[in-house]
């Protein structure tokens, strides 16, 4: 998860999507706006955000699908790390028509990361890959995705 950071470091506005309790994003030091549905995990991102200080973080509870339409800040990276059903297709559209310059996609259900994947790759290549085993003895691993945007949509 150290490579997160390096991609974080260049990036001044950053939207975390399903962000849990911000544990992805208070890596940064640069602007987060961290979105999730589950208010016990807002309460927990936003204690996280005092213990560590990061006045530059901000914690909304709603569903995902329906926050993009009402967001006026610009971003430049978004973090997704979704449940098992994915990041929601509309979701992924309204990303698609977004000037994002880094997606760092983070998933615990392979399918649906490549289906996630194959949307995506009309406007981002693959920079990095890799796998984590975070739960030794069984089959389940999380996936760490850095996509960049191609320039071929500029």
């Amino acid at each position: 998860i150290y490579k997160i950071n390096d991609y974080l470091i260049g990036s001044k506005n950053i939207l975390d999507l399903y962000c849990g309790v911000g544990a992805l994003s208070l890596i940064s030091d640069n602007s987060v706006l961290g979105v999730e549905i589950n208010k016990e995990s807002i309460k927990s991102a936003n204690i996280n955000k005092d213990i560590n200080n990061k006045s530059n973080a901000s914690f909304i509870c709603s569903d995902t699908k329906n926050v993009l339409d009402n967001i006026t800040s610009k971003f430049d990276t978004i973090i997704f790390d979704p449940p098992r059903s994915g990041v929601h297709k509309s979701v992924l559209e309204k990303v698609m028509r977004e000037n994002i310059n880094i997606i760092i996609y983070m998933s615990c259900y392979p399918n649906t990361l490549i289906r996630d994947l194959h949307i995506l790759k009309e406007k981002y290549d693959i920079k990095e890959i890799c796998l984590y085993d975070m739960f030794p003895n069984t089959y389940h691993v999380e996936c760490v995705c850095i996509l960049e945007k191609n320039g071929r949509w500029e």
